[in-house]
């Protein structure tokens, strides 16, 4: 009888490890998923904060910082209304515009 016992507990051993390895392995594919979002939202954040610099100097970017404020509710930022005033925002010309613009012309 002790026999029975000793199988029953190894086959209940061996059902939990395998159930431990597979949750390992999901826990490796979530992790390296997860590490790719967080690369991606980096490479984002830095692209936008490129852009506000840009466009806004430091100091006026702390007011409107500390006018705003973040709701749980909407899990999102509550900016207020603010203007940018004589900012023009210009790109360079590109060689491929101008082809384009000559293309049409003919």
């Amino acid at each position: 009888m002790s026999r029975q016992i000793i199988k029953k507990w190894k086959l209940k051993y061996e059902c939990a490890q395998n159930e431990i390895n597979d949750l390992k392995s999901e826990n490796v594919g979530d992790r390296e998923d997860l590490m790719i979002q967080l690369r991606q939202q980096e490479y984002d954040v830095k692209f936008y904060k490129r852009i506000v610099d840009n466009v806004m100097k430091t100091n006026e970017m702390a007011k409107l910082k500390a006018k705003s404020h973040w709701d749980d509710g909407i899990n999102d930022w509550v900016i207020p209304p603010f203007l940018l005033k004589a900012k023009a925002v210009e790109l360079p010309s590109l060689s491929i515009k101008k082809q384009a613009v000559e293309y049409m012309e003919q």
